[in-house]
């Protein structure tokens, strides 16, 4: 027997209904996509804050059981948008050559057995400057041989200063731009912090071990084919073999090594405020610019002349908003940082300021 299948109407969605479906899609996204990135914001802003006490307390422990020097929490910078807080110690001292001028400084190593931390992808901390008349003031650090420092920040107002290890010449020490940073300062078996160097005769500045990516060429010549620091097991070690006076080395080869004229090292000094922000955030806020870091560098450091290129001088990328004077973009940052940027709709900002308390060495946020 033969049974024929009842033909059933074909449906589909009327244009009208398709429609209103594509619709309640967009407008679902417009709510749900600001929202989520609003969670990721807040998640990598918690982050960043926890980060930075944990590597203050671990800095602060490290100086609590420390039977020799001083350590820090040093802030390091690496081009593409992560900032690193190393754990270092000191663990020597020696008379560096400043321009003919013999000047005591302390050399700080990172401490082996703590790992760097590592805060999100585009937050930053920046140290506070207070107000300078002049940069001579500043003696080498964050400075040059021809003033740069006052062509990068507003020092008669005080500023935010960002950690400029990362922009040097890999093949020349001697140009006159040191590789600079800032550290909050620990002092050993107290873990008091520790904000200007006690020590007489010493400078502001520390010089802090950070082994810089060089040639083949340059690591297999001079001073740094004698040292060999970076392939020290233990930096500490080799730190205090070089700068014995049995050892061999020259003065002129320990200043290559660890003083001014070293790629190896990062000229740092103590400060008690950091700010920790989203650079990202911030550029999009600052309306004269054209709310992007530079791609190099993943900051507002860049090459104004090339700017896939990461910089072999500490120069702000003054392209990123419309050519700019450094020094203005500069006192933006700080008015931002400080929430006093004037936005369309009132003073925009949105940094965690903290001061580090001088005995228990925890940051403390600043409201604003």
């Amino acid at each position: 027997m033969n049974h024929t299948a009842k033909s059933r109407p074909l449906t589909a969605f009327t244009l009208t209904e398709l429609l209103v479906v594509i619709s309640l899609i967009v407008l679902l996204l417009a709510i749900a996509v600001p929202a989520f990135s609003s969670m990721l914001y807040n998640n990598d802003r918690t982050l960043a804050d926890n980060q930075l006490r944990i590597a203050l307390a671990t800095a602060r422990d490290q100086a609590i059981r420390s039977e020799g020097g001083d350590t820090a929490a040093v802030f390091l910078y690496q081009p593409g948008g992560k900032l690193r807080i190393v754990t270092c110690v000191q663990v020597a001292d020696f008379e560096d050559d400043e321009d003919g001028e013999i000047k005591q400084r302390e050399v700080f190593v990172p401490v082996g057995s703590v790992n760097p931390i590592d805060l999100p992808r585009g937050w930053v901390v920046r140290g506070y400057l207070p107000p300078q008349s002049s940069d001579l003031e500043l003696d080498r650090w964050y400075g040059t041989h021809d003033g740069a420092l006052e062509r990068r920040y507003s020092l008669r107002e005080g500023c935010w200063i960002f950690p400029e290890n990362a922009f040097y010449d890999p093949t020349d020490a001697a140009t006159g731009d040191r590789q600079s940073s800032f550290m909050v300062r620990f002092e050993a078996r107290t873990g008091a912090m520790v904000y200007m160097n006690r020590k007489p005769g010493s400078t502001e500045e520390v010089q802090v071990v950070n082994i810089a990516p060089l040639s083949i060429t340059m690591r297999g010549s001079g001073a740094y084919a004698l040292t060999k620091l970076e392939q020290a097991a233990d930096l500490a070690t080799s730190v205090r073999r070089i700068l014995d006076d049995g050892s061999g080395f020259t003065d002129v080869e320990r200043r290559e090594t660890l003083g001014d004229a070293s790629l190896d090292t990062v000229m740092v000094r103590p400060v008690s405020q950091l700010a920790v922000l989203d650079e990202r955030r911030m550029v999009q806020q600052l309306e004269q610019g054209l709310g992007q870091l530079n791609r190099a560098t993943g900051c507002l450091y860049g090459d104004p002349t090339n700017t896939s290129i990461v910089p072999t001088r500490p120069q702000i990328d003054t392209t990123l908003f419309g050519g700019a004077s450094a020094e203005t973009i500069s006192q933006w940052v700080s008015q931002w940082v400080n929430g006093t940027y004037p936005g369309r709709n009132g003073p925009v900002g949105e940094a965690h300021i903290f001061t580090v308390d001088r005995a228990s060495g925890q940051p403390k946020e600043v409201t604003q």
